[in-house]
Order: structure tokens, then sequence, then C-alpha cells
């Protein structure tokens, strides 16, 4: 028996190329949920042709998510669930397979837009391919408005194809409302009609059961479908000769009537799609991740559509500013960052700074903004054997109390609420993220020499190193992000580096608990700090190794630390004299906080 959707409720998945498409092709999917549980998906595909990057996408796909933003309200209008998704593929079908096999889709929704442009268009070669061997339920949909629709023609003979219609206009004429018309077209060869269908209609008030005597299955239908707004037909056995992808006559009644038309197929009983990332190349998933996973913080100016998010999602949001002597910066922060994202919009639950030890005015500055602070080594402090920046990032998952954690660097002169928002976005609305982490890319505009705002430490150690070791990776523009954040449930689960290697660490164990996929990187244009001293750009790149290193050492199962001194001769040169100073900077690993104690009561 052909059923719609599962226990968890319904899945309709849209490939939308135009709004007017995009909205019929909604209110069909809308009116078959009726009451039902579920969600509706729209998805937009970006196709690469082959011989050209993938990554080359990734302009494209903004501009798909843009155009599916502006798609998601109509959910809301309906009370189902929309979530729009944005794939790059080299062919719209395979991107759709990937959907509805990653989705768990139930009915795939198509627009018919005649043979012509069948051959000719977009969806040509994804009709054919899909409805060849349909990953799972399908309907095409000859698009009219069936706002107005009174009357729902079947016509049927029986087969699954047949049952998925009925199961279909059963579930729109309930919503519409409208009268069905089970209807079975008998020949001289064919006297009994498909009694293994008919139970189903007998006790239901607004079905009737009509049968039809003709030597013409195809000229009765035609001659029936001009008292009914709607058809709705499942597809047919094609005849010997005739290249059709839903039958000869399906398609004759989808061509020649003025009615509004959907033709079903069933889903293969046997069906098995290689994922794209079981097939292709590591480079080729790098591009692929690098079109679909990179966002701009431009998409995320609309503090009122992020709140409606938050909410909608029942999250709460905090924010953690680790500082060490940032009396010129931190009030400024504070002030745009709290009178942006709490006062104006409450976008932002908690705000707390992660003092490593200030000796200047860091910590009176921002008591003085209403904004707690934690002086992070007395936090957990039988942990802290060698605190520093990950340290405190470690603990903020005890003291804070969000359901998103981000982290931004309060050294930032020109502190703007993309910093927050353009790591926060891609986590509020793509579900499947669960870590962000950001670049800027102003600071690469076309050069020879080094751009000053852009991170040294990321481009000159941590992009080699993960070329060499973790090339799955090498999508990402600034490894040790400096602003970033991620969801609890997924932060907890992972050690965190005590120092520097933090940003590395958590990107390589995010990376390999949860798969590429699951990380975002966001473009936030510019960033601009005051110079930092050579010697601090010498410890971050020592605890970025070092982080790589021993994450090498646990793919590959080899020792290549063991018996190293990690202490490093840092140069210094003061009053026209250089020396060297043996600083210990080594990075030691703090364990998951979900496997501490202390953490279960707050959780």
């Amino acid at each position: 028996m052909v059923t719609l959707g599962d226990e968890k409720g319904l899945r309709i998945l849209i490939p939308a190329t135009h709004p007017e498409q995009a909205e019929d092709l909604f209110a069909v999917a809308s009116r078959v949920f009726r009451r039902r549980l579920g969600r509706v998906v729209v998805l937009g595909v970006v196709e690469v042709p082959d011989g050209s990057n993938l990554s080359l996408g990734a302009l494209q796909a903004r501009a798909q998510r843009q155009f599916l933003g502006t798609v998601a309200p109509l959910g809301e209008k309906e009370g189902i669930e929309v979530k729009t998704v944005v794939r790059v593929a080299r062919e719209a079908w395979r991107g759709i397979q990937e959907v509805v096999a990653e989705e768990g889709i139930h009915l795939l929704l198509l627009e018919w837009m005649g043979q012509r442009k069948q051959e000719e268009g977009l969806f040509g070669t994804t009709i054919r391919r899909l409805a060849a061997s349909p990953p799972c339920h399908l309907a095409v949909v000859k698009l009219r408005d069936i706002s107005d629709c009174r009357s729902i023609l079947v016509p049927v003979r029986g087969g699954p194809h047949a049952e998925l219609a009925l199961e279909l206009a059963l579930a729109l004429s309930e919503s519409l409302p409208a009268k069905v018309t089970v209807m079975n077209v008998t020949t001289q060869i064919e006297e009994k009609g498909p009694d293994d269908l008919i139970p189903r209609t007998q006790r239901r008030e607004h079905v009737q059961l009509l049968r039809v005597p003709s030597p013409s299955v195809e000229e009765a239908i035609l001659e029936e479908a001009k008292r009914h707004q709607l058809v709705v037909m499942g597809a047919s056995a094609a005849l010997d000769g005739h290249d059709t992808l839903f039958g000869v006559i399906p398609e004759a009644i989808m061509s020649q009537t003025q009615a509004a038309v959907i033709i079903t197929k069933t889903r293969e009983p046997v069906y098995s799609s290689p994922s794209l990332a079981q097939v292709e190349p590591v480079a080729a998933q790098v591009d692929k991740w690098f079109a679909e996973n990179t966002f701009h913080g431009r998409e995320f100016r609309d503090y009122d559509e992020l709140l409606y998010l938050k909410r909608k999602q029942g999250l709460t949001i905090s924010l953690g500013l680790p500082a060490l002597n940032e009396e010129d910066t931190i009030g400024t922060v504070l002030r745009v960052v709290k009178g942006e994202l709490m006062e104006h919009c409450p976008l932002l639950d908690e705000i707390a700074v992660l003092d490593g030890g200030s000796t200047d005015r860091t910590m009176p500055i921002a008591r003085g903004w209403g904004v707690p602070v934690y002086y992070h080594k007395e936090v957990l402090a039988r942990y802290s054997r060698r605190p520093g920046k990950g340290d405190a990032l470690w603990k903020s998952l005890y003291f804070l109390k969000g359901d998103i954690l981000l982290w931004i660097d309060t050294d930032i002169m020109n502190i703007h609420p993309r910093f927050i928002c353009g790591v926060l976005g891609p986590l509020l609305r793509e579900e499947h993220i669960q870590y962000v982490t950001s670049f800027y890319g102003r600071a690469m505009q076309p050069s020879d020499y080094y751009q000053g705002e852009s991170d040294p430490v990321a481009h000159l150690v941590a992009r080699p190193l993960i070329n060499l070791f973790f090339p799955q990776l090498s999508g990402l523009v600034e490894p040790p992000s400096r602003e970033h954040g991620g969801r609890r449930r997924a932060l907890e689960q992972v050690p965190f580096f005590s120092g520097f290697g933090v940003e590395m660490g958590l990107l390589l164990d995010m990376w390999a608990r949860f798969g590429l996929k699951a990380i975002g990187q966001s473009d936030l244009e510019d960033r601009v700090q005051r110079d930092l001293p050579l010697i601090v750009h010498w410890r971050r790149s020592f605890g970025v190794i070092q982080a790589i290193m021993k994450r090498v050492e646990q793919q590959r199962r080899v020792s290549l630390l063991e018996g190293t001194d990690l202490s490093m001769k840092l140069l210094r040169y003061e009053q026209d004299r250089l020396y060297l100073e043996l600083q210990e900077v080594e990075e030691t690993e703090l364990p998951p906080m979900v496997t501490v104690p202390e953490y279960s009561p707050r959780r």
C-alpha cells in the first residue's frame, strides 16, 4: 500500500528556480499537508558545468539563499515548517537526489513546462533523470491556480502509481475542499476495474466512482477532464517505440487538457544513489563545500529575521569576549555589541568578558558597562595547568548559559554587529551546521604583497599545513579564526587546547566528529586591529603547529612530538641588544566539557 509520509510526518521537496514557480508549487504542497506534521524543503540548485571549478558557484549560491529567503515566509501563513537548502552540483538532478537522501524526503514536486521546454530547459534532463529511477515519490505538476478547485478527476488502472495518485488527490480534496471522481475506463479487452483501490474510497462522501466503457482510454479521459479543474493520475508503462517519461496516455492528458494536471510516480522498490562524498575526489568535495557553506556577513544584516529564527527554534545565545589588557578597545566593543544586539534588538541573551589577568583598566571598564567579568584562571581552577586563551574559551562553556556560544576578540578597532551576526547567521539558518569560522575577504584583494589586515598565522602557517595533512579542510580561508562560534551540544563534546592552538584544534575536532558539512565560514569583510608585536605571531604560530601535529599523530597513529621540547626561544631586541628568551608554549588539552563532573549540574 502506498502512503504519504511516516510516523515522523511528511517531508516534501520543491526545487525552485523563480518566485512564481515556488509559490505555485508551495500552494500544492501546503494543501497536501492538511494538519499533518512535517516540513516543506525548498531547494535552490546551482549548476556548475564540467570543466569549471565547483567553488565558482559560491556567488550564485549566495544569490540563491537570498531568493529562497523570500520563499520561506510562505509557510508562516499556512502554519507549515519551511526549510531552505542550496546545493551546488554539475547537474540539477544530482543536487536533488542528494537532498532527498539527506532530508528523508517522501514527495518531490517538479514543474512540467511542456515537452519542448522539457528538452531545452533546466528541468528537461532533471525530470528525465529523476523519473527514470525516482529517489522518492514523484509528482510532476502542470501549474494552474487550484485555489478555486472544487472537482478532481483521478483516472485509475491499478498499480502503485495509481495508488499514489489517489492518495495525493484525497489529501488535496480535504483541504480545497473538492469532490473526487475516481474514473476507470474499460475497453473490450479489459472489463474489470482496479478493485484494490475502490474500497479506500467507499466511505468518503465527497468521492464518487465512475466506470466508462470506451475503445479509447485517452479520449475518454480527455472528455471527462473538461468537467474538472484538476486531474491527478499515475504514470503508466511506455509502449514499445515511444520514448515517454510517464507513459503515452498521461503525457497526452498533460499536454492536451486545459485543467491543471499532476502525474505521479512512486519510488523505485530498490534504489541506491551513492553520495557525491563517496564517489568524488577530495578536491571536488572541498570545492562543493566551499560553494555551499561559504557565507557573507551581508546575508545577515536583517536583525529581525535573525531574532525570528532564534525565537522560532527556542534558542538562547551567549557571547564570550576573551580579553587581556584591552582598555583601548573593550569599551567601544561593549557599547556597540550591547547597544545593537541586546538593547536595540534582543538577539544576544548574555555577554561576558573572559579576562586572562589584565593589569590595565579592562575589567573596570567592562563592569562599568554592566557586563560580568570572569577571571577564567579562577574558574574550574584544578584544570588550569597552562591557562591561556583556550582555557578561557573552554571555561566559558561552564559559566555561559546559551545554546549557541559565540566568541570574538576584543582588540577590534572597527567593531560592527556583523562580527557577531555573520557568525551567528549560518547557525540559525542552517540546522546541519555546528561550527562557524570567519575570514576577511577585503584583506585579500589581488596584490603582490601580504595584506596586513589578514591573519598571517592563518595564511602562512595553518593553511599550508592543512593542505598538506588535512586537505578536506583546505577550503577554509582563515583556519584559526578569531571570530567564531558553534552549538553547545557540539562544542561540549570535543576537547579544547589550552592556548593559542584552541581555534585550530576546534576546527579539526569538529570536522573529525561531525563532518565537513557541519562547518561553515563567513566573510566579515574587513577587520582593523592595533599592530601586534612579532612575538605574538610567533607564539600563535607555535600553538597552531602543535595543535595540527597532535591531530596528525592521532589520525595517522604516529609519534611526532614525543620527547620534543615544547618551549620556544623567542627573539628579543631591546636597547640595541638582541637576545634570546626561552618561554614555555606547550599546548595542553582540556577534556570535553560534557565529561567534567562539575558541568553536569549546570547543564
